[in-house]
């Protein structure tokens, strides 16, 4: 009985020595696989942080363009508009005036 004891307890020994490795190999598999986890959630910041600077970027160099053309345009039309306009304007009262 004691032989029998003895074998048995060393083979309990040896099962929570092999459980003991594959706990350890799985703890830093698990951990190895977070830290990857987190190195792509970082890159996804960065490309995300990237992407929104660009559109930021684009959307204000855009708004700029058409600032400028709006202004372009209506400064080349208002002189000439209000010119036309004003002179008509004021001198059909006038005429119906003196009348």
């Amino acid at each position: 009985m004691s032989q029998l004891h003895t074998r048995l307890l060393q083979e309990l020994q040896n099962q929570r020595t092999e459980y003991s490795i594959i706990r350890k190999e799985t703890r830093e598999e698990f951990n190895q696989y977070i830290e990857e986890l987190r190195q792509e959630r970082r890159q996804c910041h960065t490309l995300i942080s990237d992407n929104q600077e660009r559109f930021v970027n684009l959307v204000r160099d855009l708004c700029a363009d058409l600032t400028s053309k709006l202004t372009t345009e209506e400064s080349a039309a208002t002189p000439g508009s209000r010119s036309s306009e004003g002179g008509g304007g004021d001198s059909s009262p006038q005429t119906m005036e003196t009348v």
